[in-house]
């Protein structure tokens, strides 16, 4: 069984959220990742913004280390 990519994970979980609902982004990096650091965090965001081009349709906003769906 293929094994889905980081980046399709990150567009899965932001694109599941409803409006209202967060994430946290230090659990879901160790979740997925296994380990939290600069380089880690960068790579994440580099996924999170191409994610956010996936779903132009949705606006999320980042604060305080939560992703949350506005619209």
């Amino acid at each position: 069984m293929k094994r889905q990519s980081k980046q399709k994970k990150v567009a899965e979980s932001i694109g599941n959220l409803e409006v209202g609902e967060t994430i946290s982004v230090y659990s879901f990096i160790v979740e997925h990742w296994g380990n939290y650091d600069y380089f880690i965090r960068r790579s994440f965001d580099v996924y999170l913004s191409q994610a956010r081009k996936q779903y132009s349709d949705r606006v999320f906003e980042t604060k305080k280390g939560l992703i949350k769906r506005i619209k």
